[in-house]
C-alpha cells in the first residue's frame, strides 16, 4: 500500500476520532472539475468502493485520501492560439496590444479550451498512527510540496492542525556516515548497497553509488574525503525495504514476497476484510520499523517542547 513517506508528528495532543474526522471531512468531499473548472481538490474514499467513508479506520490506523483532479491545456497550444488572436487583432486594429489585453484574450482562450481539455486525477494517502514517540501522520509522498497541499486541505477541514515535519535530534547524515565509516549499522537495520554521497560544503560534489558493500574501499575513500552519507538504502528485518534521506524522507517503499503473502489465506471472497487485513498488516510493519528507526538514530528534537 505504501510507497513512499513524509513523517509529521502532533506538537499537541490529538484526538484519533473517525467519526468526527469522518464528519468534518464530508464538508470538502471531492467533486469532479464542471466544464469551467480548472481542477477540483477534496476528499475521497480510502478503501474506494468497498467504503464511503472518508476516514477509514481499523486497528487504531486512520486512513484520508486526498484526490486533485485538473484541467491539461498544453502549453504551447495555448500558446500557439493567443498569439494568433493577439497577431490577428494587432493588424486589423494597427497598435500593439498591452499585457493587459493579452492577459484578457488569454483568458478567453482558457475559457473556450476548458470544457474540451483532458483532465488527470491524482491522489494521495495520508496515515494516521500512535507512535512510542507521539502521534504522526503519514504522506505517501516524497514531494513536500505535494504534502503541504493535501495537510493545508485537511487542516481546512479540521480547523487546525497542530504538526511538524520530524526530525532528530542528531543529524541523520552525520549518523549514518559515522556507522557505515567503522562498517557498522544500526541494530535493527542493513545497508543494502545504495549510497548517495554529498560534501559538506554548499558548493560540493554529490557522488551516486549502487551495489557497493558497506565496506567498500571506494565508499571509505569518499568518507575520509569529507563526503557525508546524504541518502541509503536500508532493509528492516527480512520484510522491508527503502531507501532514506538525511530529511527523513522515505523512498522507494518495499515489502518481500513472504511478507505479502502474509494474509493469502484470507483469499479476496470479503474484499473489504482483505482491505483491513492488508492494510493492518503493513502498516503494522511500517510502525515498526519507525520507532526502531527513530529510538536508534538518538530520538526526535522536540525542540522548546
Amino acid at each position: 500500500m505504501i510507497k513512499s513517506a513524509i513523517v509529521y508528528r502532533f506538537n499537541k495532543p490529538f484526538v484519533f476520532d473517525a467519526e468526527n474526522i469522518n464528519a468534518a471531512l464530508n464538508d470538502f468531499k471531492f467533486i469532479p472539475c464542471g466544464s469551467q473548472d480548472i481542477s477540483k481538490y477534496g476528499f475521497t474514499p480510502p478503501a474506494k468502493k468497498l467504503s464511503e467513508n472518508l476516514c477509514y479506520s481499523v486497528n487504531d490506523i486512520l486512513m484520508v485520501t486526498t484526490t486533485k483532479e485538473e484541467k491539461i491545456i498544453p502549453a504551447g497550444y495555448l500558446k500557439e492560439m493567443v498569439d494568433k488572436i493577439v497577431g490577428e487583432t494587432e493588424f486589423s486594429e494597427g497598435r500593439k496590444l498591452p499585457r493587459k489585453e493579452k492577459d484578457a484574450i488569454k483568458d478567453d482562450v482558457i475559457t473556450t479550451l476548458l470544457p474540451r481539455a483532458f483532465t488527470k486525477k491524482t491522489s494521495l494517502d495520508f496515515y494516521f498512527l500512535n507512535m512510542d514517540f507521539g502521534q504522526v501522520i503519514i504522506a505517501d509522498t516524497t514531494s513536500y510540496s505535494r504534502a503541504e497541499e493535501g495537510l493545508a486541505l485537511i487542516r481546512k477541514a479540521f480547523g487546525s492542525l497542530p504538526i511538524v515535519p520530524l526530525s532528530m535530534r542528531n543529524q541523520v547524515d552525520q549518523t549514518i556516515t559515522s556507522l557505515a565509516k567503522e562498517n557498522k549499522h544500526l541494530p535493527s537495520f542493513e545497508f543494502e548497497g545504495f549510497y548517495l554521497l554529498s560534501s559538506e560544503s554548499t558548493n560540493g560534489s554529490s557522488a551516486k553509488m549502487t551495489d557497493f558493500e558497506s565496506d567498500s574501499e571506494e565508499l571509505a575513500l569518499h568518507l575520509e574525503n569529507g563526503k557525508l552519507i546524504s541518502e541509503c538504502s536500508l532493509s528492516y528485518g527480512q520484510s522491508m525495504y527503502f531507501k532514506l534521506s538525511s530529511e527523513m524522507i522515505f523512498k522507494s517503499i518495499g515489502f518481500s514476497d513472504e511478507f505479502k503473502a502474509g494474509n493469502d489465506e484470507l483469499g479476496y471472497e470479503d474484499l473489504l476484510a482483505r482491505f483491513d487485513a492488508d492494510l493492518t498488516l503493513v502498516m503494522g510493519e511500517f510502525k515498526a520499523m519507525l520507532n526502531h528507526l527513530v529510538y536508534e538514530l538518538g530520538g526526535i528534537d522536540r525542540g522548546e517542547l
